[in-house]
């Protein structure tokens, strides 16, 4: 459903085109996460040993938690999981 590269300090998001909102959300939280976390020279303890099934879990979890995804519900999940800012 989604593809991201990593260039520098830049995540370019890839998502498909007929996504609903849910999905949509679902899929931001998990590429996002991921991203930091292998962007990150010095991942948080939290996400160290996460897998694919994990990061999808986690991404579930935040759209429950947090609503539908946006820059700042993006934040708070990132410092929920000890990434900081």
């Amino acid at each position: 459903m989604a593809q991201t590269r990593i260039c520098g300090n830049a995540f370019h998001i890839l998502l498909r085109a007929d996504l609903n909102e849910l999905e949509l959300s679902v899929s931001m939280y998990h590429e996002i996460l991921e991203a930091a976390t292998v962007a990150s020279a010095n991942p948080p303890q939290s996400v160290l040993e996460m897998n694919e099934g994990d990061f999808e879990q986690a991404a579930q979890r935040a759209h429950q938690t947090y609503g539908v995804a946006t820059p700042k519900t993006l934040n708070r999940m990132l410092a929920d999981f000890g990434f900081e800012g």
